[in-house]
């Protein structure tokens, strides 16, 4: 299965991605702007924070494989603080906090490195071990249920109802689903594998 990078992919998109045996990241695709692989969406007090990590523009259309990353607007920290910010009450950040940080330290030349560092991360805090390459060609979207199209919230909806977990500001707004992953690690740590494990099997569409 080919799936697209994404920068601390939502909910949805790992709950699909766990049941996978071998699995090919998509490289050869053209950037799309406005969508998770460069921006992720976080919890808040009132609304949600979407991160968003700014790239160099060489071109009108770009190979994912080519996307470098601008440090000039010191965004690592600006992300790290708001991740603190959103998620430092939560039951489990202490636990993890190091591991993420670590990550918001370095500076990768390309989007794809950064994005693989912490696909890294967030794997080892569920728990789960999928082999994973890269493409080395791009290939066609053949149909809609394409893992690519799937996940370009330009075109695709989530329509699939998510179950409901403890979130650090839920006495303030009802439950927020399909945010980062990092919502659901940070909240509910170990639990998170079963959690996505229940949700792949009883709640995802079959199409």
């Amino acid at each position: 299965m080919i799936f697209p990078i994404f920068y601390a992919g939502p909910v949805y998109y790992y709950a699909h991605l766990i049941g996978q045996e071998n699995i090919s990241f998509e490289i050869w695709e053209n950037f799309t702007k406005q969508t998770p692989r460069n921006r992720c969406t976080i919890d808040g007090p009132n609304d949600v924070t979407n991160l968003v990590i700014p790239i160099k523009k060489t071109a009108s259309k770009m190979k994912m494989s080519d996307v470098e990353i601008v440090y000039e607007e010191n965004w690592q920290h600006n992300h790290w603080q708001a991740i603190q910010s959103a998620y430092g009450t939560s039951p489990y950040f202490e636990f993890y906090d190091y591991l993420f940080e670590n990550v918001y330290r370095s500076e990768p030349k390309k989007l794809i490195d950064f994005n693989l560092a912490l696909h890294q991360i967030i794997m080892k805090c569920l728990n789960f071990n999928i082999e994973y390459s890269l493409t080395s060609t791009f290939q066609s979207i053949e149909n809609e249920s394409d893992y690519r199209l799937k996940f370009n919230v330009k075109q695709h909806r989530f329509s699939e109802e998510l179950p409901e977990y403890f979130q650090v500001f839920d006495d303030r707004h009802d439950f927020r689903k399909n945010l980062s992953i990092l919502d659901l690690i940070f909240n509910l740590g170990p639990e998170s594998r079963t959690y996505l494990l229940n949700v792949k099997e009883n709640y995802l569409n079959k199409d």
